[in-house]
């Protein structure tokens, strides 16, 4: 949605040695000892074996055994880096944004999967977080220098807010619903583009032979 792939991203080379191909057994070994690294960095697993492998691609350099676990290794790093930030310190902005995504689309899960346990006033003050991220998303959109981009984001996040913006409780877990899935498709264009910057970052500082 916001950037243009090429059909063969997402290959590599034909391995020799110790390099590794998004489709061999050794790489998806690899993915296993990964989810040691947290559901955070778990729920990114499928974009990586994407992203790395297509990065490595078109930098020219061979991705070997070891990388997909080095690169999570990385990103829970960032990731706990991030968390521990004070507001009027410096984030990265595609971190940042993508927090403000993931926050969001937690609140609406949260109303969308009610449990026994929770209130009425745990879910009203959950989708008061949603629409406050959702709003300040809107807020921030570059209208003049965003395009295309900006004008359909802005009419999804108008969208969303109307969806949501009456709390009776009867119909309220499927209008949770019916947002959280547009918003985690947008979610999931930036963290691509996200992995990529940090693909690219990772190559560049681990040159290969």
């Amino acid at each position: 949605m916001l950037q243009n792939h090429r059909p063969d991203q997402g290959l590599v080379p034909k391995h020799t040695g110790e390099q590794l191909s998004a489709q061999s057994p050794e790489f998806h070994a690899e993915r296993a000892v990964s989810f040691q690294y947290g559901a955070e960095v778990e729920a990114e697993m499928g974009l990586i074996a994407t992203v790395l492998p297509a990065v490595a691609a078109e930098l020219g350099v061979s991705l070997h055994e070891g990388d997909f676990d080095a690169f999570c290794r990385q990103r829970l790093a960032k990731r706990e880096y991030h968390k521990t930030q004070e507001p009027d310190e410096d984030f990265e902005q595609l971190r940042l944004l993508n927090m403000l995504y993931e926050k969001a689309i937690a609140c609406l899960q949260y109303v969308a999967e009610p449990s026994a346990e929770q209130s009425e006033e745990d879910c009203s003050a959950q989708l008061a977080k949603a629409k406050a991220i959702i709003k300040h998303l809107m807020e921030t959109l570059d209208m003049k220098g965003g395009g295309n981009i900006s004008s359909e984001l802005l009419r999804l996040y108008d969208y969303m807010l109307y969806t949501i913006d009456d709390e009776k409780i009867s119909d309220l877990a499927i209008r949770a619903k019916n947002v959280v899935v547009p918003l985690d498709k947008i979610y999931q264009s930036y963290l691509e583009i996200e992995l990529r910057a940090h693909a690219e970052a990772y190559f560049q500082n681990h040159p290969k032979g």
